[in-house]
């Protein structure tokens, strides 16, 4: 059960990096009507996305490559979390004709991050060591 966990756990977070640049470059994947978007509307929602892939990779090469904590897991699995929320109610609000799938798939991440986290158990480091 771990090993699924941790497999899920890595890929969502190179679903993250990876589809966030090819998402970044690509920007009708992201918008159903890429043509009647431009300026800052855009570029709020793109530069969300670049502080995700960002954030992941710094912490996937500082943080989650040594499996001894996972706080960092708890922490991104939220903010992804409250990013797919406020990224669909943004589009509402700014009436932006943003992609159903990306508010789900952003869902997705969030909550593979939050079952890394919990799903694992703790460890104690500093145990007292017998005479």
């Amino acid at each position: 059960m771990n090993l699924l966990v941790s497999i899920n756990f890595q890929f969502s977070v190179w679903l993250t990096i990876i589809g966030g640049i090819l998402l970044f470059n690509n920007a009708e994947w992201f918008f159903d009507d890429p043509e009647n978007i431009y300026g800052p509307l855009k570029n709020n929602l793109l530069i969300v996305l670049v502080y995700l892939v960002i954030s992941q990779l710094a912490f996937w090469f500082l943080r989650y490559t040594r499996k001894t904590e996972r706080y960092e897991a708890l922490l991104m699995g939220g903010i992804v979390i409250l990013v797919a929320g406020g990224m669909k109610f943004y589009a509402s609000v700014n009436m932006l004709p943003l992609a159903d799938w990306l508010p789900i798939v952003l869902a997705y991440i969030g909550l593979s991050h939050l079952l890394y986290f919990f799903a694992k158990p703790k460890t104690i480091e500093n145990s007292p060591k017998g005479p």
